[in-house]
């Protein structure tokens, strides 16, 4: 009897220790179960999984050595925000409460630090809106460099929108309704690319808007394919100094770039474009194998600074891939795809050696008539070939880039059936 109570003594002590083993695992596992609720592309906002934000932003730094290590961060903008600082890291700094930022005011430029417990890389993710922005020219509603602390030469890589933190509140540029971003990158020495992303959606441009933005940034190489092209509108100083001294930018600017403010008119401003391409080595004669974009910013005007001061857009004229649509149809048209050769002619083949003036075979569809190929669905946009399958004169320069006609369709006015020929 003795014999089984101590057994059972044992036993219990046993499987005590084991309850205490599994509560202190899965406690010390606790916020990483909780984190487990909140997705890589979240940001976990109370710690323990019951408040998940979509990140909008993210940077990864290059290595910390040492534990103790800091990333330091400006914002002026108003708004509530969320910052997730990655391993180890722990956010401070004016309103902080854990991950959230809470600013009630955009007159401030206050600094946010992330303290670092471990070492390596780190992964620093951001998220949240802005309510409201300074009104001063050159304050960036939120900034990683030229201010005294920062340690924005540790930023390796960025991904994701600025703009969807940072969205206009309405279109007036006077008003602290639109956000700018002065010196956000300036000096990043170890950025190597820009996202396309960054500031999609924006259209209307505002006075030193990119003032500055990826000054010094030495790691970079070119310039993204569409960074600005949603702009339709400029402002004074709008791209003043915006890639000064990014002394590894090499090639042309991309005819996509600015797209939308070539589309309509080239908007100019004084001031510009001052100094927005000096100390790079951007050409400013179109190499072999391209041709020049006319972009309406060609030619040299030191005194008000309204074009690019000789640099050049160029379009590569290899054939580009262009591929009819004709979604719903009962027979595709013939070829399905054609190759167009920027301001140079129309080729069947993606070599560029057999030349043709329109369709082959049009396509078909029941009860409708083929009234052509657009650039937009429904017949909107610019007429690329016509009703009859020949390619529109003049349509050598539509596109820069492959892309996507769409077949439109008429209602056929006149039908008959016969009787049966025997």
């Amino acid at each position: 009897m003795l014999l089984f109570k101590n057994t059972n003594r044992k036993m219990f002590r046993l499987i005590a220790s084991l309850f205490v083993f599994v509560a202190f695992t899965l406690g010390g596992v606790g916020i990483t179960r909780a984190n487990a609720a909140c997705t890589e592309s979240q940001i976990d906002v109370n710690g323990d999984g019951t408040l998940c934000e979509t990140a909008k932003f993210t940077l990864t730094t290059t290595n910390y050595t040492s534990v103790g290590g800091t990333f330091t961060f400006q914002i002026s903008a108003a708004g509530t925000f969320y910052v997730d600082c990655g391993d180890g890291g722990t956010l401070s700094g004016t309103g902080v409460t854990g991950n959230t930022i809470d600013r009630t005011n955009n007159t401030n430029e206050d600094i946010y630090t992330c303290t670092y417990s471990t070492t390596g890389t780190k992964t620093i993710r951001f998220g949240g809106l802005a309510t409201n922005y300074s009104t001063g020219t050159t304050t960036a509603a939120i900034q990683f460099g030229n201010f005294t602390g920062n340690t924005v030469s540790k930023i390796a890589s960025i991904s994701g929108s600025l703009s969807a933190m940072f969205p206009y509140i309405t279109q007036n540029a006077s008003d602290g309704a639109q956000p700018r971003f002065s010196y956000t990158f300036y000096g990043a020495t170890n950025l190597t690319s820009i996202p396309d992303t960054l500031f999609s959606g924006y259209t209307t441009g505002a006075q030193t808007m990119f003032y500055y933005t990826f000054g010094g940034c030495t790691g970079l190489t070119s310039i993204p394919a569409t960074l600005f092209s949603s702009f339709t509108s400029g402002a004074f100083g709008m791209f003043s100094g915006t890639f000064w001294n990014c002394s590894n930018i090499t090639g042309y600017i991309p005819p996509s770039t600015f797209a939308g403010l070539i589309a309509n008119g080239a908007p100019k401003y004084n001031n510009m474009w001052g100094s927005t391409f000096a100390g790079t080595q951007l050409v400013e004669t179109c190499p072999t194998g391209t041709v020049q974009y006319i972009t309406g910013y060609e030619g040299t005007d030191t005194t008000n600074k309204t074009l690019w001061n000789g640099k050049v857009s160029c379009v590569s004229t290899t054939p580009m891939a262009i591929t009819l649509d004709t979604t719903g149809a009962t027979t595709a048209a013939t070829p399905s795809t054609v190759y167009l050769s920027y301001d140079t002619g129309w080729y069947s083949d993606a070599n560029g050696t057999a030349a043709i003036t329109g369709l082959t075979t049009l396509p078909t569809k029941s009860g409708k008539l083929f009234g052509g190929f657009y650039t937009g669905e429904n017949g909107t946009g610019t007429q690329v070939v016509d009703a009859n399958g020949n390619i529109v004169s003049g349509n050598l320069k539509f596109t820069v880039q492959p892309t996507t006609l769409f077949a439109t369709w008429v209602e056929s006015k006149f039908t008959l059936t016969t009787t049966n020929y025997t």
